[in-house]
């Protein structure tokens, strides 16, 4: 990784869908937050025409995710690389848990 770059140069972009039955309501996004926040980046969800912070609970909630719709995650920051790795693997597990029930 480039150190010399500048956090705005160090931006990720992965899009996922949302693997659970209930789309992306409270308990979701409250664990998907607490998992974010180990990251130091600013995380951005978008879904259709809309985006929130990925560390904001309102924000998460007033996208309305449903189950299967698909999302574009930016991560902006110095651990941008690591934390799409690691937030692309989150949904994938959530998939992979219960049929992606939560």
């Amino acid at each position: 990784m480039d150190l010399t770059k500048s956090a705005e140069e160090r931006i990720q972009t992965i899009e996922v869908n949302m693997p659970c039955h209930l789309g992306l309501h409270m308990r979701t996004a409250a664990k998907f937050i607490g998992f974010s926040k180990k990251f130091e980046s600013q995380i951005t969800i978008q879904c259709r025409k809309f985006s929130a912070n990925g560390k904001s609970i309102m924000g998460l909630l007033c996208l309305g995710v449903s189950r299967n719709e698909k999302m574009t995650i930016t991560v902006t920051g110095d651990d941008a690389d690591m934390a799409c790795c690691e937030i692309e693997k989150y949904f994938t597990q959530m998939a992979n848990c219960s049929d992606g029930k939560d």
